[in-house]
């Protein structure tokens, strides 16, 4: 049996067509998934422009009225107990990002390291930045259908690390109890 990397998928091809070609080279496999991928986003992100152009006019009187009538949101601190908890919750089958931290070992540790997770996670809320480090991720070829020759055949899987999972849980928690407590429009 062929042993699988953990970046690797047991799905992704070893040969892949490249510019016409055949390839074998996983470098340049590597690389042709990284443009396929990005040229991907920037036919996406040109596309939700133009959506957004079409109804910027109503997004933006919607804004600025939300604005005059006194619509602030500013996050509120988040608890060591909701870290805490978030992380007992942590489905440790899950995979681990670039950091390499195994989900078992953040919920092994979850009593020691809730407190300077706590302070991570306040300290962007309050600068209003996310850590670089939580921006990362693996990112996964994972085979769709058809030839698996062809690239256009893959779409992309991110993995990204626990941690800054509980970042995104903690937003997602403020901002759906805000909109519940006042709803957008």
């Amino acid at each position: 049996m062929k042993k699988v990397f953990p970046a690797e998928s047991k799905h992704v091809a070893t040969n892949v067509l490249i510019d016409g070609k055949l390839s074998k080279d996983k470098k340049q496999i590597a690389n042709a998934f990284g443009v396929y991928f990005t040229e991907t986003v920037s036919r996406l992100h040109q596309s939700f422009s133009n959506l957004c152009n079409n109804i910027g006019n109503i997004t933006s009187q919607c804004f600025f009225n939300r604005l005059n009538s006194g619509f602030v949101f500013k996050f509120e601190e988040v608890k060591e107990q909701f870290i805490l908890n978030n992380l007992h919750k942590i489905d440790v089958k899950k995979a681990a990002g670039l950091d390499n931290i195994p989900p078992r070992l953040l919920e092994d540790s979850a009593n020691v390291i809730a407190r300077p997770l706590t302070k991570i996670i306040n300290v962007s809320f309050e600068q209003g930045t996310v850590p670089d480090d939580f921006k990362l991720a693996k990112v996964i070829p994972v085979f769709k259908k058809g030839q698996p020759e062809n690239i256009n055949n893959y779409r992309p899987i991110s993995v990204l690390s626990t941690v800054s999972k509980l970042l995104e849980k903690a937003v997602h928690e403020q901002l759906t109890k805000r909109c519940l407590q006042e709803p957008y429009l």
